[in-house]
């Protein structure tokens, strides 16, 4: 689907290798990682590439001064803990460029809050997300608002949870950013196990079977969400049953 970016990034990765300037050396290493992460759990081969990348921004990380070049090495560092099943871990990477404008919005705020859920730092997730909107002076959306809902569901505040559910369980996922579809999807799965309903939580699952694939083996597809949701609801309906 994106064979222009990858193109991109190849001749990117061979040409900065060899450059004069650090911050393009840095930068080439960083897109270097970014090919190799989401194959980094199948480790080998793959592994050590990454090792050698790693050792390259770290070693490069004193030679550089630009915000950009300098963020390289832990934005690096904070996504492969997260694929690599620690987001806890991530936490103190995603805080050392939190405070950059690049970071307020878009990809990377996704990300470390992301980190953040998946951690249980659901205070800080909460704090997070009300920033980012505000950086980006919009509101919140579906995903955060989903994800707010199973927060205050899991503290026992059944009345908030639905409330906030109410304004998303009519969106359409496939109107959403494809970085939200399945995680927003997902969270409403976990929702309804939740709340007992497993025959809405295993029609909610059927959506996201399309994205189930063999070949679909990178913890940064939305594969590995999916299928959870999917086994864990299919498996609860088949109980009810």
């Amino acid at each position: 689907r994106n064979l222009e970016q990858l193109e991109f990034a190849l001749r990117y990765r061979l040409l900065g290798a060899r450059s004069p300037t650090p911050e393009v050396r840095q930068e080439a290493d960083a897109l270097s990682l970014m090919l190799l992460l989401p194959f980094a759990h199948l480790g080998g081969r793959i592994g050590r590439r990454v090792a050698v990348h790693f050792a390259a921004l770290e070693e490069g990380a004193a030679r550089v001064a630009g915000d950009r070049a300098r963020m390289w090495l832990p934005l690096m560092r904070a996504l492969y803990e997260v694929v690599s099943g620690r987001p806890d871990r991530s936490i103190a990477w995603w805080e050392d460029f939190a405070e950059l404008r690049i970071a307020k919005a878009g990809y990377l705020a996704l990300q470390r809050q992301n980190a953040l859920f998946l951690a249980g730092e659901y205070d800080r997730f909460v704090t997070d997300v009300s920033r980012s909107a505000a950086h980006r002076a919009a509101a919140l959306t579906p995903l955060d608002i989903v994800r707010l809902a199973y927060i205050e569901r899991m503290r026992g505040d059944k009345e908030t949870a639905w409330r906030l559910l109410a304004d998303v369980e009519n969106v359409d996922p496939a109107e959403l950013p494809w970085t939200h579809r399945s995680l927003f999807t997902y969270q409403l799965v976990e929702m309804k196990l939740l709340d007992g309903d497993t025959e809405a939580a295993a029609r909610l699952a059927r959506t996201m079977l399309p994205r189930i694939r063999r070949s679909a083996r990178s913890p940064t597809t939305g594969a590995f969400e999916c299928a959870d949701g999917v086994t864990r609801a299919f498996l609860a309906e088949a109980n009810r049953l």
